[in-house]
């Protein structure tokens, strides 16, 4: 069954829930079986889990009443699914024995270091035909255009900055063990290429955060220290620009744009929301800050439940760290990761999607289970 769980985690970055909606939930589907008989085959101790089953159960609860009132519930539906299967998922990682939990994180590196050696092939090899084909289509989405011709790295996820919110993930945990550090400049460079600016201050605020914690931990700074030039660098090349979905202040404006659609459809329902599912702007599907929208289509209930739960998935892990009598940098890492994933969604929407966001509630749920043995 392991196996099965961990072919899963491979494969799930590379499929996308947008451009391969029946691979997405026949994937869906076949993991909840699998995550269902994992969880019962080991038999999780109930106390272990307790400070999060409470907000844990409160999400899934207000999801699917809310869904139970909406109509249509298609896209309910979904949103059903993608909080159980993830509810699961936190779950059966409390199942993880220290070898399992080793195994995982190094599936989880294999994985993310394909996912980057795509983008990649993507960059070098890839645009040319892209190109070619969107203009043999005649699409004129100005954003795809202005992405693909300045060579903006995006697979296998359908936007730069989601695959830029998968990489910050992944790329702390490349330096849990010392036979991956070196490897860690594979998602890098395709971090780099996605010239995601949410996604590099996402994961230097979180490598700053590694670095309050960890005693010794200077190399985290220097990191930190080399994605802000980086950063920069970028931003630069971005501030003049012969695009205008390309400058940064257009992705700011838009941003505060959707922020202040969202609030007015909160202030219309901020209790009972609009939907599961249901949220749609005029210029996007997404509100670009996940808190945002999930308060827009459940109400307040699941905002809060989600915040209690990662609350207490922090204090635990922190709790660990400050009163541990030895250092615990695996741990830490994979609070970093965590951290990183939480703070792009204050900007960027892979809280909604599958391919991203599960692997987040298995790393956050490996930090929140840590055990030495």
């Amino acid at each position: 069954m392991l196996s099965l769980l961990l072919l899963g985690v491979f494969l799930r970055p590379f499929i996308s829930s947008y451009a391969f909606p029946l691979a997405n939930n026949l994937y869906s589907y076949g993991l909840l079986f699998c995550l269902a008989a994992w969880i019962y085959s080991k038999r999780l101790n109930l106390p272990d889990i307790k400070p999060t089953l409470y907000p844990l159960a409160l999400l899934l609860l207000a999801v699917f009443t809310r869904v139970i009132i909406q109509a249509p519930k298609d896209t309910g539906l979904e949103r059903i699914i993608l909080l159980l299967t993830a509810a699961l998922i936190f779950i059966a990682s409390g199942c993880f024995s220290k070898e399992e939990r080793e195994k995982t994180l190094q599936v989880i590196v294999i994985s993310a270091t394909a996912v980057s050696l795509y983008a990649l092939y993507q960059y070098f090899w890839r645009f040319p035909h892209l190109i070619a084909f969107i203009k043999t289509h005649a699409i004129s989405d100005p954003y795809i255009l202005q992405c693909l011709e300045q060579k903006r790295v995006f697979g296998p996820f359908v936007t730069p900055a989601t695959l830029g919110g998968f990489l910050i993930m992944a790329i702390p945990l490349f330096f849990i063990n010392r036979g991956t550090m070196r490897l860690a400049i594979v998602p890098l460079l395709a971090l780099i290429l996605t010239q995601s600016l949410g996604a590099f201050v996402s994961l230097i605020l979180a490598l700053f955060f590694y670095y309050l914690l960890r005693k010794g931990g200077s190399k985290s700074v220097y990191l930190a220290l080399g994605l802000t030039l980086v950063f920069l660098i970028i931003l630069a090349v971005r501030i003049f620009p012969s695009y205008q979905h390309f400058h940064p202040s257009f992705s700011i404006k838009m941003r505060l744009s959707y922020w202040q659609d969202t609030l007015r459809l909160i202030a219309l329902h901020p209790f009972i929301g609009i939907g599961m599912g249901d949220f749609h702007l005029a210029a996007s599907r997404f509100a670009h800050n996940s808190y945002l929208q999930l308060w827009a289509e459940g109400g307040i209930l699941p905002l809060l439940a989600f915040l209690w739960l990662v609350f207490n998935i922090f204090t635990n892990g922190l709790r660990k760290i400050i009163l541990g009598q030895e250092q615990k940098p695996e741990l830490l890492l994979l609070l970093c990761a965590s951290a990183a994933f939480l703070l792009h969604n204050l900007v960027d929407f892979t809280f909604f999607l599958p391919e991203a966001s599960w692997i987040w509630w298995l790393i956050t749920g490996m930090a929140y289970f840590w055990r030495d043995s």
